[in-house]
């Protein structure tokens, strides 16, 4: 507490003051005269000043792709903490979509991507991502495995028994067994149909679900839908998993739903360039997908997803830059633990970022070089709520 600490000193320094008068010569000047309690007071405020660091400076408002989805939201909590509370800066991350983050990025519009999924759109990459003065930076690997594809319960092809839920497809291991199946995966809403449960509107893999599920042959027997919103398309799936209904649907990871529930992806013909090649061309074309031939049924491709910022941060803001660079390596493992915290714990993003920095604390102070940035992050996530 500074109040006592203050008055212990200022009542040391007037007893040693009136000690020093007794015993000294009574026509000697009185140093101590010049010295008021409100000196003292300031010296010691200047002394707890000391321990603070130094204040931030005015940062720029820095825009953040959200698309929706929660590992998304996730990095976008972290990384926001650390940039304005450790660097000054402001962030919006308003709701929009993969189409506009093409757009804006390379504009200058929008300055960060905490997860670029150059697997889905490699053109856009080839083009302002890759090149060496591109106009987007790709400044790391944040999830070095991640993998998409089409999902069903594990229930639907073994049963369970704790359950009681018999196996309604026990034959089911690829998108080629899907036909004749279309009365399992019932359509709520339209008796008698199947349906495919493909994604969110406005991401480019969505589009590409629409596509395979007529170049599979399937269209005519499931009916396709999209949601609004990730926690829209999560609620149609969940409600089905928690009933033990079946359900076919495009999912990812690292993401909460494969990391909680027994699921089985199914097999699909290998990706080949041929097939991504035909699937650019129907992408860029806005193709009905009755149009579509069988060159465009492949399984999407599996790998790192990366994360990075608008170029021109270089000059605006470097540090920004600095710091995506150092969430490389991230890691596909740390992001299932948030998101399943997130779920399981009914947390929001916001607080499934402060478990991150309460318990990965190890990784992200290795992200900040800077040590008044550092001590800011700190006391910004004490004033959070946040145990470290």
């Amino acid at each position: 507490m500074r109040r006592p600490k203050h008055l212990w000193t200022i009542s040391a320094l007037l007893a040693f003051a009136l000690v020093a008068a007794a015993c000294g010569d009574a026509d000697e000047p009185d140093d101590t005269a010049d010295t008021t309690d409100e000196d003292v007071v300031d010296d010691a405020d200047d002394a707890d000043d000391a321990d603070e660091p130094a204040a931030a400076p005015e940062g720029m408002e820095l825009v953040l792709f959200d698309g929706q989805w929660e590992s998304l939201w996730i990095l976008n909590e972290i990384f926001t903490v650390i940039a304005e509370d450790g660097y000054g800066h402001t962030v919006d991350a308003p709701t929009t979509s993969t189409a506009v983050m093409m757009e804006s990025m390379p504009a200058g519009e929008m300055h960060v991507a905490t997860e670029f999924w150059c697997m889905n759109i490699p053109d856009w990459c080839e083009a302002e991502v890759f090149p060496e003065d591109s106009s987007v930076e790709y400044t790391g690997v944040v999830f070095e495995d991640a993998v998409q594809g089409i999902f069903v319960p594990r229930y639907v092809i073994e049963g369970d028994d704790e359950r009681g839920i018999d196996p309604v497809a026990p034959d089911l291991q690829s998108v080629d067994d899907l036909a004749g199946l279309g009365e399992v995966f019932e359509d709520p809403e339209s008796p008698g149909d199947g349906v495919f449960y493909g994604g969110i509107d406005g991401w480019e893999s969505t589009e590409i679900q629409r596509l395979k599920l007529s170049a599979y042959g399937l269209d005519d027997e499931y009916n396709f839908t999209s949601a609004g919103s990730g926690a829209a398309f999560d609620a149609a799936i969940v409600s089905a998993l928690e009933a033990g209904d079946p359900v076919l649907f495009y999912y990812w990871t690292p993401a909460w739903i494969p990391g909680v529930y027994d699921l089985v992806q199914l097999e699909e013909p290998e990706w080949n360039e041929e097939c991504q090649a035909a699937t650019d061309q129907a992408l860029e074309d806005e193709a009905d997908p009755s149009d579509v031939g069988p060159e465009v049924g492949c399984a999407q491709p599996s790998g790192e997803v990366g994360l990075g910022g608008w170029s021109g941060l270089e000059d605006e803001a470097p540090e920004v830059l600095e710091l995506l660079r150092a969430m490389d390596g991230f890691g596909i493992d740390t992001m299932n633990e948030l998101t399943a915290f997130m779920e399981l714990e009914e947390a929001e993003p916001d607080e499934a970022a402060l478990h991150f920095f309460e318990e990965y604390q190890d990784m992200w102070r290795g992200w900040i070089d800077d040590d008044d940035a550092l001590q800011r992050v700190e006391a910004g996530l004490r004033d959070r709520g946040a145990d470290i």
